[in-house]
C-alpha cells in the first residue's frame, strides 16, 4: 500500500484522531498552552509509520507526567463516624424445610462487607435445586469477594462519578462472575449448574451513589428522609412461587440493576421472599414499620444478630405465611 492510499484508510484516520487527543491531554497535564518540546506539526501529513512513532512518543511523555510509584497518590477523605455504616444480617431455616422424612437445610444466604464500603448480598437458592444451598453461600460470599477487589473501580463510579465506568459495566461483570461460580461448583461437585442454582440481591454504598442488582425475587428497601423506598420489582412471574435465578441459562436481559442517590439515605435493608411476606406487601406498596425500628437500634448499636432470629423464629409472626427459609441483612447510619 503506497503513502497515498494509506492516508485514505480507515486505520490512518483513527491513528489521527488518537494521536490529536493525546496531544491535547498532554497540554492538560503540562498545564501550558503548548509543551516546549512538541513543535506545531501537521500530523495530517504523517505517514501510518510516523504517526505510530508519534504515538509511541506522546504515549511515553503521558506516563511521565502521570503520579508515579515514588509519588504520593491524593487519598479519598475518611468517612466521618457518624456516617459510617452498621450492619448485621441473619438467615434462619423455615419451618416448611423442617417437615417431613427428609429435612432439607436452610438454602439462604447472606454476605457482609463493611471496610471501605458497605456491600450487602443475599441469596435464596432453589427449593428445587438439590444442591442449592451451597450456590447460595458461594454466591453470597463470593460476590462480596468480588466486589471488595473492585474498589478502585467503585470508587470512580461511586465516589467520583467518573463516566469511565458505568453501572452496565459493573452489573455484567457481577452477572458473568456469579454465572462462573456456579460453573465452579458444577465442575466441582460433577453435577449441573442447574443443581445450584439461587437467586441474588446485592447493595454497593458510596458516597454519591449506591449501586444495586436483583436476579428473582425477594427485596431491597431503603430509608431516606425517615421514609421507606421499595427498589426494583420482585420479578414473580403468573405464580407466588415462580421467579428467574442464577443457573448457567440466565440472560443478562432478566437483571435488574441501577444506581441510586445516596443523599439522605439512612437505611438498607435486602430480604428474601421468605421474610418478606411479613415486611414488604406483595406489590412494594406497603412497607413494615418495624424496618424503621431495626434501623434507628441498628444506628444505635443496639440491634443484634439475636433480636433477628427471635423475630424470624416466633410462631405467632409468622401464622398464615408459606413457612419458607428466611433473611435479613441491615445497614443503617447516622447522617
Amino acid at each position: 500500500m503506497d503513502e497515498k492510499d494509506s492516508k485514505n484508510n480507515p486505520l490512518h484516520g483513527g491513528l489521527l484522531k488518537i494521536s490529536d487527543k493525546l496531544r491535547r491531554l498532554e497540554r492538560k497535564l503540562r498545564r501550558k498552552e503548548k509543551p516546549e518540546d512538541d513543535p506545531d506539526v501537521k500530523t495530517a501529513d504523517y505517514s501510518d509509520e510516523q504517526l505510530c512513532r508519534d504515538l509511541s512518543g506522546r504515549i511515553g511523555r503521558l506516563l511521565r507526567l502521570l503520579p508515579g510509584p515514588g509519588r504520593k497518590r491524593e487519598q479519598p477523605a475518611p468517612v466521618p463516624a457518624e456516617e459510617a455504616w452498621k450492619a448485621t444480617g441473619e438467615s434462619v431455616v423455615g419451618l416448611a424445610h423442617r417437615r417431613g422424612t427428609t429435612p432439607l437445610p436452610c438454602q439462604d444466604a447472606h454476605a457482609i462487607g463493611n471496610k471501605s464500603r458497605l456491600i450487602l448480598a443475599v441469596c435464596d437458592g432453589a427449593g428445587s435445586a438439590a444442591l442449592s444451598e451451597l450456590g447460595a453461600r458461594r454466591l453470597s460470599e463470593g460476590t462480596v469477594r468480588l466486589l471488595t477487589s473492585l474498589e478502585p473501580l467503585l470508587r470512580a463510579l461511586l465516589d467520583q462519578n467518573l463516566t469511565c465506568v458505568t453501572e452496565h459495566i459493573l452489573a455484567e461483570m457481577v452477572h458473568r462472575h456469579a454465572a462462573g461460580q456456579l460453573r465452579d461448583l458444577a465442575a466441582e461437585f460433577r453435577r449441573a449448574p442447574g443443581d445450584f442454582k439461587t437467586t441474588l440481591l446485592l447493595f454497593v454504598s458510596g458516597v454519591k451513589f449506591g449501586f444495586w442488582l436483583k436476579v428473582g425475587d425477594g427485596e431491597i428497601v431503603e430509608e431516606k428522609k425517615n421514609r421507606l423506598f421499595r427498589i426494583g420489582t420482585s420479578y414473580k412471574g403468573e405464580y407466588s412461587n415462580e421467579t428467574v435465578f442464577i443457573d448457567g441459562q440466565l440472560r443478562f436481559e432478566q437483571v435488574q440493576y441501577g444506581l441510586r442517590d445516596m443523599k439522605n439515605v439512612t437505611g438498607l435493608a435486602l430480604m428474601t421472599d421468605g421474610a418478606a411476606e411479613r415486611l414488604v406487601s406483595y406489590d412494594g406498596r406497603n412497607i413494615a414499620g418495624r424496618l424503621s425500628d431495626y434501623f434507628q437500634k441498628l444506628r444505635g448499636e443496639k440491634l443484634s444478630r439475636e433480636d433477628l432470629y427471635k423475630f424470624f423464629t416466633d410462631p405467632g409472626a409468622w401464622t398464615g405465611t408459606t413457612q419458607d427459609d428466611k433473611t435479613l441483612v441491615l445497614g443503617a447510619r447516622k447522617i
